[in-house]
């Protein structure tokens, strides 16, 4: 077990069991907790155990890093027990990030709570609402958590009811987002033209994501439209689909429009954001989609598909464009309607700005996870 301190502290320590973090993996969950603990950790001592090596504290933040072994299902659980056990005079709250995993990863905390009488508290993740297979392991590890928190409204509900519990909190997963003027200050960095039309997309590509519906609904817009448009689709992410992407791409001739930029580090995603005009997402399901509230933030008209947790931040034709999910065609439509149609943009503008706003404080979350944590 190393930490970034070369010492331990002697407090009463909150821990976040955050294997997966970033930077070693770059989405909306770990971008979240990235932030949140930094944040957290300028009140409390607070400890992060995880298996990323390039996670690295600040300030009064420790991590602790522990390996990724085979046959993981077993070997993390009991690397995780150990840690506890070694630390139980000191740790005083345990905070997990819940997304579908294998069972043996949550009965363990449990087993902790039950035998060194550790609490802990649950942030719900899970946009996709996976079957809990078998049942009885997960039910008792939401019975016996202390406070359970949910980043959706769809999320919270849904539990309420595996769970039976009536008192799960909305906590929508917020980052304390950078919101930079004057626009096209990046071009040059970026490799765009002054008068480029740009569509942003920021996320993992893998299936669920669905980002090959966009390159399909971008084939069926003819090439001479595109360069009508002078439309630059920028593609910041990484994941599974990334090279299946990048040939379809090629397939569909689509080189001079479509630009894949990897993994862009947190600090410098507001950039993409300030010279982008227009935001999309395409995903089969979210959560709470951090990035359309960033881009609804920094003033961006979006076009999203009608997928659930999309949807329920979504009005349709007033804070954003929506098609159905997967329909490459409803989706080539709905981008030259907004493309063509610049008072529709500044009314998607406004009114996602209002809707961000008036919904959604970075400062209100980070207090509600603090009246959570002095209550437990």
């Amino acid at each position: 077990m190393k930490n970034n301190s070369g010492k331990y502290k002697n407090k009463n320590w909150i821990l976040f069991i955050n294997y997966n973090a970033y930077p070693c993996i770059v989405g909306g969950l770990e971008i979240f907790n990235f932030h949140l603990i930094n944040e957290l950790s300028k009140s409390y001592d607070t400890h992060v155990l995880t298996f990323c090596n390039d996670y690295n504290g600040k300030g009064n933040l420790i991590v602790h890093k522990i390996k990724n072994l085979r046959f993981s299902k077993f070997t993390t659980p009991l690397s995780t027990f150990l840690f506890i056990m070694k630390n139980r005079k000191r740790i005083k709250l345990i905070h997990i990030s819940y997304t579908f995993d294998f069972w043996s990863h949550f009965l363990v905390i449990v087993l902790v709570k039950k035998i060194l009488s550790i609490k802990y508290i649950v942030t719900i993740h899970d946009g996709n609402l996976a079957k809990w297979i078998p049942n009885w392991p997960y039910r008792i590890f939401f019975k016996n958590a202390s406070k359970i928190t949910g980043v959706s409204d769809r999320i919270v509900t849904e539990y309420e009811k595996r769970s039976n519990r009536n008192d799960l909190i909305f906590t929508p997963p917020l980052i304390p987002f950078n919101v930079v003027t004057p626009k096209k200050k990046f071009i040059k960095k970026w490799s765009i033209n002054a008068d480029d039309q740009v569509l942003l997309y920021v996320g993992s590509l893998k299936p669920l994501k669905s980002v090959n519906t966009l390159i399909e609904a971008l084939g069926i817009i003819s090439s001479k439209k595109l360069k009508n448009y002078k439309l630059k689709v920028l593609i910041a992410g990484d994941g599974i689909s990334k090279n299946e992407l990048e040939d379809q791409v090629c397939e569909l001739n689509l080189q001079d429009n479509v630009q894949f930029l990897g993994n862009v580090k947190t600090e410098l995603v507001s950039e993409l954001y300030n010279l982008a005009d227009i935001y999309t997402i395409c995903s089969e399901y979210e959560g709470l989609p951090i990035s359309t509230l960033e881009a609804f933030a920094n003033n961006l008209p979006c076009i999203t598909s009608d997928a659930p947790g999309l949807i329920n931040i979504s009005e349709n034709n007033k804070n954003t464009i929506l098609f159905k999910t997967k329909d490459s065609y409803e989706y080539a439509s709905k981008i030259e309607l907004v493309l063509n149609d610049f008072k529709i943009q500044e009314k998607l503008k406004t009114n996602g700005n209002n809707y961000y706003k008036s919904l959604f404080s970075y400062d209100k979350l980070v207090n509600n996870f603090k009246e959570i944590i002095d209550k437990i």
